[in-house]
């Protein structure tokens, strides 16, 4: 849903039966459920929620979605990466790689690496930041978003017959946070939009501002353990974002 198309209006006109929901990550829960509940298919990229509390709400939209046979479903970009699609067949081709390793908190059989910046260059233009971008609250932290397909990359890798037989587990058993800082300096010289370079302001603090996010987890996914770390930081030393995935 593009603004400034509003989800009653949406609901209200229905100029067709799909919705696309990409973007501001607070509140997408409520306008997926009301877009399942008027009969409307409905692809959404992630994080559907923020908050573990909204666990249920996520679990209610699915289920409608099936009672109503309409489809509800996450995009899941990084499925479709060549590299990802490769690395799947390979760990499960028993003649090239052997069994996977059950692994160890310490020692993980599974460990993913996605690095991400703040300030960048896509497709040869600044990826220019939206106001709530910087808000935690309304964007979620580091994990809610990319973390989100590590945990996808893992269990689909690994569990690859899981939609037909039962799914795996998983089992958060760690996790760290801490910021990445922005100097005063650093955000003047961004490419920001004029409302995103005032809601940062007052994000700031004297010595700068910081994105808190959790970066770091250690999971089990079917008892198979895997650590995956999410990095943000503020600008690219060369290359631009990367990604880095191992299977033992």
């Amino acid at each position: 849903m593009r603004a400034p198309i509003s989800s009653r209006a949406l609901l209200r006109e229905r100029p067709g039966n799909v919705v696309v929901f990409s973007g501001r990550n607070h509140g997408k829960i409520g306008q997926i459920v009301a877009s399942v509940k008027a009969g409307l298919h409905v692809l959404a990229d992630k994080p559907w929620i923020l908050k573990s509390d909204d666990l249920p709400m996520l679990a209610a939209a699915l289920a409608d979605a099936d009672a109503r046979s309409v489809v509800a479903y996450d995009i899941m970009t990084e499925r479709f990466e060549a590299t990802n699609s490769l690395q799947r067949e390979l760990v499960n081709d028993k003649a090239t790689f052997g069994d996977i390793v059950e692994g160890t908190a310490e020692e993980p059989a599974v460990y993913m690496e996605s690095v991400h910046y703040l300030k960048k260059v896509v497709a040869g233009a600044p990826n220019i930041r939206p106001p709530w971008f910087f808000d935690t609250t309304e964007q979620g932290e580091g994990f809610n978003d990319i973390g989100t397909h590590l945990v996808d990359l893992v269990q689909w890798t690994l569990f690859r017959d899981a939609r037909s037989t039962r799914p795996p587990i998983i089992r958060v058993l760690s996790a760290q946070r801490w910021p990445t800082w922005i100097s005063e300096r650093d955000s003047e010289a961004s490419p920001m939009r004029g409302d995103s370079r005032r809601a940062f302001s007052r994000l700031s603090k004297t010595e700068g501002s910081s994105t808190t996010a959790i970066r770091s987890c250690r999971i089990r996914c079917g008892g198979i353990h895997a650590k995956l770390n999410v990095i943000w930081d503020w600008e690219p030393p060369s290359a631009g974002d990367t990604h880095f995935a191992s299977y033992r």
